[in-house]
């Protein structure tokens, strides 16, 4: 599909989603490769941004959907930039199976009764 610079719901568009909690860097594969830093903000509460490229935007719905689940409340999502992958990098897109986001929120569910609250 030609780029027009515009995004639509079908392009594929960079992103930092931003959530309050943690979340191990282990779920990067799990979510097609993003980039996951957890910290602290100035406040002390932990906080986790997870930035990559989504496919489209059903792709940035079962991320959002699938945190959600987890527990882990949103506190922004910004688009990064216009820039397109290569349309043979599956690597570098972030897909969400619905089949694989139940077997998700049970490994999340597990490891948050092992860490705590």
């Amino acid at each position: 599909m030609p780029s027009s610079g515009r995004l639509t719901l079908d392009s594929a568009a960079s992103y930092a989603i931003r959530v309050q909690g943690y979340l191990d860097s282990s779920w990067s594969e799990r979510m097609g490769g993003v980039d996951i830093q957890a910290g602290q903000r100035a406040d002390g509460a932990p906080e986790t941004v997870l930035s990559g490229v989504f496919q489209d935007q059903a792709a940035l719905a079962g991320a959002l959907n699938l945190l959600y689940d987890l527990g882990l409340p949103l506190l922004a999502v910004e688009r990064l930039h216009d820039s397109q992958p290569e349309s043979g990098s599956a690597s570098a897109m972030v897909g969400m199976a619905s089949s694989a986001q139940s077997q998700q929120v049970g490994d999340a569910t597990n490891q948050m009764a092992d860490g705590g609250s």
